[in-house]
């Protein structure tokens, strides 16, 4: 939706710049600021090469985020969530509360930039200085969508980059495909166009190394990206983990019934052969924290190994703030099960097994399900 509203408000097709903002937010509310921004830097782009300001699009698009928004299932609670996942979740990372969330919140390290991002920052550290060649001379003769699109897909790049490295490695997703639109403009406005320069600046000589070092590039990046799928998938979980615990549960305990899981990240594979129970923790932990942060400090040092048989509803603790894991289990969470992988919390799996106020029900290779008595 973010590429495709792009070239809309570069190309022009109001209609097309409504439909793809009411989709986006209708699809995903909390990434409206994906849109905002997307017409704001193509907006600035377009008043520098027409000298007017983008008013009719800017309502379209306002109007487009609105009404996916009003016509979600539940609206009211999708600005709640929306302000959950971009708000307070930037709020509590600035203050440094730890998350136990999955590293795409957090910057993208410099080691994985040259890891994976390495040959796609090159081609766009290129289209850049292209760009920035032609500028200088002044004799290239651009059409007004070709500036507009130029620099509105270079400044996005070019945020969208940042953001990667400084803000939240999920960002990448962004940056990898407005960098794409802006070495493909490069291209087609200053090389493709210009057949006659290519033939003065290259040589038969020049253009038989060229041609090698694209090869030379295209082998390198399908063999690596062929090693990186198996590394991947070597460490990728199995497709049916956790079927027999979640089908257990399913046959055996009553709908409705709460099961404890260490792990946001369990409850997926849980809710995918069970769907009967309820579980402590599904997507993002920050909704677990805007939801009740003693609860969530009580997990927390539960999933981080920190405490098995006492838990804590503080983020320090005193000895005197300590409470028993059972009486927090069946009082605050109101467990009736609870399930542990027994490699992740082999602490907590043993003092699951050695307390008599848990009956063991279910086990496999590498996980265990507890009755809380």
């Amino acid at each position: 939706f973010a590429i495709l509203l792009f070239a809309f408000l570069a190309r022009g097709g109001i209609i097309g710049v409504f439909l793809t903002s009411f989709l986006s937010s209708f699809a995903h509310l909390g990434l409206f600021w994906m849109v905002l921004v997307v017409f704001g830097v193509t907006a600035l782009a377009k008043f520098f090469a027409e000298k007017k300001f983008d008013w009719q699009n800017g309502i379209a698009v306002a109007a487009g985020l609105v009404a996916g928004w009003l016509l979600r299932p539940n609206p009211i609670g999708a600005v709640k969530i929306a302000y959950v996942q971009i708000i307070k979740l930037l709020l509590e990372k600035q203050k440094g509360t730890p998350l136990t969330f999955g590293r795409e919140i957090f910057p993208l390290e410099w080691e994985t930039f040259f890891t994976n991002f390495l040959p796609f920052a090159v081609m766009c550290a290129a289209a850049l200085a292209i760009f920035i060649f032609y500028l200088k001379r002044k004799k290239e003769d651009l059409s007004t969508f070709q500036k507009t699109a130029l620099w509105a897909s270079g400044g996005l790049t070019t945020i969208f980059f940042l953001m990667t490295m400084f803000v939240a490695r999920r960002s990448y997703d962004l940056w990898a495909v407005f960098g794409v639109a802006f070495i493909a403009l490069i291209f087609t406005a200053f090389l493709d166009s210009k057949p006659a320069n290519f033939k003065r600046l290259l040589n038969q000589e020049s253009r038989i190394t060229a041609v090698m070092a694209g090869i030379i590039l295209f082998v390198f990046m399908f063999a690596y990206g062929v090693y990186k799928n198996g590394a991947s998938l070597a460490v990728a979980n199995y497709p049916y983990d956790f079927r027999e615990s979640s089908e257990w549960l399913k046959a055996n305990s009553k709908p409705g019934e709460i099961v404890v899981n260490l792990y946001w990240d369990m409850f997926p594979k849980l809710f995918f052969w069970n769907t009967q129970n309820r579980y402590i923790s599904g997507m993002d932990p920050i909704f677990q924290f805007a939801y009740d942060e003693q609860l969530y400090w009580k997990s927390y040092y539960w999933n981080t190994g920190q405490l098995t048989n006492f838990a804590c509803s503080e983020i320090e603790c005193t000895k005197e703030m300590l409470e028993d894991t059972y009486l927090v289990l069946k009082r605050d969470f109101k467990a009736s099960y609870i399930i542990i992988e027994k490699k992740r919390s082999p602490t907590f799996y043993q003092y699951a097994k050695e307390e008599s106020r848990f009956r063991q029900t279910f086990e496999t290779e590498t996980q265990a399900v507890f009755k809380v008595l």
